[in-house]
């Protein structure tokens, strides 16, 4: 609360009373309060209370941000409100400023084109920094500022979220003043944005696109944990100028476009789309709630649900015949605490699914297969898809749950070209560089190296069956075409069918999990309504017995995407 400023004696008194003047004062006199008698320092801080007022009022203008209301967006202030808690922002940074405000003949707004600062989001502290749209355009954005604002965060163990909205040119041009010398900061004299690049997941990293954006304050969009869309806007690298060619940040749209509506999301890039700015807020806060605050903090675990009851419904929603399609979401929301499941990456490689969830309370990342889409066959986007969800959850130490139901890996002249073996192979090492407790749990089906991969390459901390799972080496129609390909071709036209039929029958009698369970590929055969109960168990216990983590997961330094 800011406190009145008044020159003079304290309330007991009055200044006349504690001079021992009289009231009356002569013609020559100075009145009290005039401006030889105001102390230095209240002038200083009226000064300063002045600035600010302008400055968190007026932030680029009054036309300015009457442009930004007339084109339906919201300011940066506008933005923070809407997504912290109330009161608790503390900004930091209100003066700075691209150039020395001093020296510069044309020094700028004050806030070097982001307003940022400390505050809390469902009471957890955060640290937000949002692009000020009300800066003339082209905007340039200071570096310095939010590498300043995530070191704070960093120092402190605060989740960093970042709303950006802008075509942003990074600051990096010369800034005269700035430390004494004339010229302290030239382009290409520093690396750009080591503060995320150099990061390793230490704390989560949220982004908002919530408006057009390119150049500067795209960046942290490739670099972050989670991100989110707002419906309609551009997120790219480069932004077409009046020309079709100049860019905001010094690079060329090939083609003079930008990316066009809905790209993003459909590539994968994008976490989430949302419909509203209100809806990103309450998306961000939604995914930091499964999160801790720090890697190797501790989890966010909530008021555990019931978790021990049998479910004797999830049976009735995977047929029996394992040629017909269910929705593994719906599996997945029985496992889970009600309510509690937040899908990512929905619209990109959609026979695999990505979220978080609870499980008794418990933060719980789930990793499976969707029957309903090329019947859960794995792609090469599958795997990129899965790497990155699988660094997210192991850099966060949020225990992982894979629920399998998938024939392998899809073969096609397309998945060659779209470096099948890679990705197959960076998932294969993801998933046994895993440190999180992970539970694995074959529904119905799983083949070949993907059962392999999705099992953690035996790595995983339990591995589990349902009675009606089929687990072996190959699909058995495809198995018996290629283990007895020689005899079906000696057999007549009409006889083959019946051949192979009654081969692959042969070879799914040895599939069954109690084959498997045998050798021990799989730990234990579980009952479906009791799933829950025993990977809640097991999660509990594991968690409860694991020392705290001493340094970064394996995973914490791989790429966002590759």
């Amino acid at each position: 609360m800011t406190r009145p400023l008044t020159a003079g004696a304290g309330p007991e008194e009055s200044p006349e009373e504690s001079s021992g003047q009289s009231p009356e004062k002569s013609a020559g006199q100075s009145t009290a309060g005039s401006p030889e008698e105001i102390p230095e320092e209240i002038r200083t801080v009226e000064r300063l209370r002045g600035l600010r007022e302008q400055v968190t009022t007026q932030m680029g203008g009054p036309e300015a941000v009457s442009a930004l209301h007339a084109a339906g967006r919201r300011t940066a202030r506008e933005h923070i409100a809407g997504l912290v808690d109330p009161g608790s922002f503390l900004e930091i940074g209100t003066f700075a400023t691209f150039v020395d405000k001093v020296t510069a003949p044309d020094p700028g707004p004050y806030g070097g084109g982001i307003v940022g600062g400390h505050a809390t989001l469902d009471g957890r502290p955060v640290t937000v920094a949002v692009d000020d749209g009300s800066v003339a355009a082209p905007a340039r954005r200071s570096t310095g500022k939010a590498a300043r604002l995530y070191q704070m965060a960093l120092q402190q163990h605060r989740p960093y979220i970042e709303i950006a909205h802008g075509d942003a040119v990074p600051d990096l041009a010369a800034r005269p003043g700035k430390t004494g010398t004339q010229s302290a900061r030239t382009f290409g004299a520093e690396p750009a944005f080591p503060y995320l690049l150099e990061r390793q997941r230490a704390i989560p990293v949220v982004s908002m696109v919530l408006g057009d954006t390119s150049g500067a304050s795209s960046f942290s969009a490739g670099l972050c944990d989670l991100l989110i869309q707002l419906e309609g806007t551009r997120l790219s690298l480069a932004r077409s100028g009046a020309d079709g060619k100049a860019a905001a940040d010094g690079e060329t749209a090939a083609d003079g476009k930008t990316a066009a509506d809905g790209k993003t999301a459909a590539s994968g890039e994008v976490d989430a789309v949302v419909a509203s700015p209100d809806e990103a807020y309450a998306l961000a806060r939604r995914f930091l709630s499964y999160l801790p605050s720090y890697a190797g903090g501790p989890l966010p675990v909530t008021d555990a649900p019931d978790a021990e009851s049998y479910d004797d419904q999830i049976a009735r929603l995977v047929p029996a015949r394992r040629s017909r399609a269910y929705d593994m979401k719906a599996v997945i929301r029985r496992i889970c605490d009600e309510g509690s499941f937040l899908e990512l990456k929905p619209s990109y490689a959609r026979n695999i699914i990505t979220g978080l969830g609870r499980l008794a309370g418990i933060p719980v990342g789930v990793l499976a297969n969707a029957p309903m889409r090329m019947a859960g066959g794995l792609t090469p986007e599958c795997c990129l898809k899965a790497v990155s969800f699988v660094c997210l959850c192991d850099g966060f130490g949020i225990p992982l749950l894979v629920l399998q139901d998938t024939p392998g890996f899809l073969v096609s002249a397309q998945a060659e070209r779209d470096r099948a073996i890679v990705r197959v192979m960076t998932l294969l090492q993801a998933m046994s560089l895993i440190t999180v407790p992970t539970v694995s749990v074959v529904i119905r089906k799983a083949f070949g190296l993907a059962f392999v991969i999705l099992d953690g390459n035996r790595a995983v901390d339990l591995s589990l069956a349902w009675p009606g799972a089929e687990i072996g080496f190959m699909d058995p129609p495809v198995a018996a075409n290629v283990l007895f390909e020689p005899q079906i071709k000696q057999l007549p036209e009409q006889e083959r069918a019946a051949f192979l039929a009654a081969k692959a029958a042969e070879l799914g009698v040895g599939f069954e999990p109690y084959g498997v369970a045998a050798n021990l590929t799989i730990d234990e055969i579980v009952e479906p309504g009791a799933t829950r109960s025993v990977v809640a168990s097991y999660l509990r216990t594991s968690l409860a017995e694991r020392p705290p983590r001493t340094a970064p997961s394996p995973l914490a330094s791989w790429p966002r995407w590759y």
